[in-house]
């Protein structure tokens, strides 16, 4: 058998700059560097993630405090409109009650009377034939119509302030008259 098949071809030794302690020292300087690196660039990372977290949670109760917001705002006006559209029936109610008032007794109530007359004969009213109407003296809003007989826009005039109770509303505050709801109805 011949040498050189069963010898190892000769490995090139590194240069002197590559020898093992060098390459050891370099390594374990690199893996120190890359170690803090790492450190640092894990804290970084978690700052910005608990920053970004932090963000995604500000913007997620901004929006549902503003949607809250807006859906409450939303259910003010619809009750505020429910409640003016009870108001208007009522006011019909009781104007058809007044027109029953007047057919059985030959008048309207007075001022004095008032809408109660409507529900109780207390003055022993001739030919009173009621009750026209159940009780209903107060609008949507719980505050006392207001009836005047004789009327300076009708025979007589009945309205309610609307949901502020102040006289001259507009909007959503605004009054709600008998001789309006019934030129309101004849619009539609």
């Amino acid at each position: 058998m011949s040498t050189s098949a069963t010898t190892s071809p000769k490995v090139p030794r590194p240069p002197k700059s590559l020898s093992m302690v060098s390459v050891l020292m370099e390594r374990a300087t690199f893996e120190k560097m890359t170690s803090c690196s790492r450190v640092e660039a894990s804290a970084w990372s978690w700052r910005a993630n608990t920053l970004t977290y932090g963000l995604i949670l500000l913007g997620l109760v901004i929006w549902t405090s503003w949607s809250v917001a807006r859906h409450n705002a939303n259910h003010d006006v619809e009750k505020n409109d429910r409640l003016a559209l009870t108001t208007e029936a009522q006011v019909a109610l009781i104007v058809q009650s007044l027109e029953d008032f007047k057919r059985d007794t030959g008048r309207y109530p007075t001022t004095d009377e008032g809408l109660g007359v409507l529900h109780s004969n207390k003055g022993n009213i001739r030919n009173w034939a009621g009750p026209y109407s159940y009780g209903v003296t107060h609008d949507a809003w719980q505050r006392p119509f207001h009836y005047q007989y004789p009327g300076t826009h009708g025979a007589y005039d009945l309205y309610s302030y609307g949901a502020d109770g102040l006289p001259e509303g507009k909007g959503k505050d605004r009054d709600i008259r008998n001789w309006e709801v019934g030129a309101e109805k004849e619009k539609r």
